[in-house]
């Protein structure tokens, strides 16, 4: 029995790939992809402003579906998804990881969330911070969601042993110093405290709950 025939278009594809050709136009190659710089910044133009109408409209950036406010895919497109880079990473991991790399330094140069790639507040920029608020509030959310519980005695982190008193190796008791050091600044950065001390001192309290 013969093989099925290839498509003309995949042929031509194969064929450009061969001799070094821009898959799109056939003109050559400029870049370490499959389509010259020209080629992918048209398409790149076009991928961000149909993004752009289906965020604006609230619909499935796949499938047109209405969406949940604050999400970008429908349901069954969003386990379609999760099902194809599973396979995807299961196939060559090291690949998905490099890839993943390469966009969030993109994104980190840019100014944008390294997980979301939306637009970094000031505040977060001054702090030095590479994501915006609300994917550090899912990342915390999920880790509070599928931590494991340690013994005591023994760090979060690591299976190191813990430092007296605390739940942390002396390692990651920096580390989460640091962190908790740069979240203050962020705070008064941002005029939290300010805020907290208008509306949330005794007398203010007891005035907000008279009213």
């Amino acid at each position: 029995m013969s093989e099925p025939q290839k498509p003309a278009w995949k042929v031509r594809r194969e064929q450009r790939i061969a001799e070094g050709l821009c898959t799109k136009c056939g003109k050559p190659n400029d870049t370490n992809t499959r389509m010259c710089s020209t080629c992918r910044e048209i398409i790149n133009r076009q991928a961000g402003e149909c993004r752009a109408y289906k965020k604006n409209r609230g619909i499935c950036q796949d499938c047109g579906a209405e969406i949940f406010p604050g999400e970008t895919y429908c349901r069954v497109c969003m386990n379609r998804r999760n099902d194809m880079n599973r396979k995807r990473y299961q196939k060559d991991p090291n690949r998905m990881i490099e890839a993943q790399k390469r966009r969030k330094e993109r994104y980190k140069e840019e100014g944008r969330c390294i997980y979301c790639g939306n637009p970094l507040s000031d505040a977060d920029k001054s702090s030095g911070l590479s994501s915006c608020l609300e994917c550090r509030l899912k990342m915390k959310k999920y880790k509070l969601e599928h931590r494991t519980i340690k013994p005591i005695g023994i760090c979060r982190y690591c299976d190191k042993p813990a430092v007296p008193g605390k739940c942390f190796c002396p390692e990651h008791l920096q580390t989460v110093r640091e962190r908790a050091e740069n979240a203050r600044s962020h705070i008064k950065q941002s005029g939290f405290e300010k805020t907290k001390e208008i509306y949330w001192t005794p007398a203010k309290r007891k005035e907000n709950e008279n009213e």
